[in-house]
């Protein structure tokens, strides 16, 4: 897992970006190599997820299962557009992007106070140490932009 470890951070970026690409589905490996080795971006980002794109289909049957009108690049990006409107319902956004958004809303509403436990916290602290490592690495000893939110 990136982020879990001193070792992760020993590693070189190339590694790195070569571990992500290894671990994520096929349409998502692109992403290793669209800004390589300097950045990782967001899929809402890149033309394959975008409307017209070869992935432009990616979310939208399970957005529809549940009753979201939203492209797929709408809801990696949780803006506007469809109906819901996911820049105005971010559990939503936040269920499909999980791939959650079939269980009920009553189901949904205990996770925003689950969300707060220190036990979650720490599991998000770890999981967004690559990110981080990416970042403090800059270009140029520059800082990195960062598309990952909490």
């Amino acid at each position: 897992m990136v982020g879990e470890d001193d070792q992760v951070f020993a590693e070189s970026r190339s590694a790195l970006f070569q571990q992500f690409e290894n671990s994520v589905p096929a349409p998502f490996q692109q992403l290793a190599t669209v800004n390589a080795p300097h950045s990782i971006p967001a899929p809402s980002d890149v033309a394959a997820f975008q409307p017209g794109g070869a992935d432009a289909s990616y979310v939208v049957p399970y957005a529809a299962s549940v009753g979201a009108t939203e492209t797929t690049q709408q809801v990696f990006g949780c803006s506007g557009g469809g109906s819901p409107n996911l820049s105005v319902d971010p559990t939503l956004c936040a269920a499909l992007n999980r791939c959650v958004a079939q269980f009920s809303t009553t189901m949904l509403a205990p996770m925003r106070s689950t969300c707060r436990s220190p036990s979650l916290v720490t599991l998000v602290r770890h999981a967004l140490a690559g990110p981080a490592r990416l970042a403090r690495q800059g270009r140029g000893g520059l800082p990195l932009r960062s598309c990952y939110r909490v």
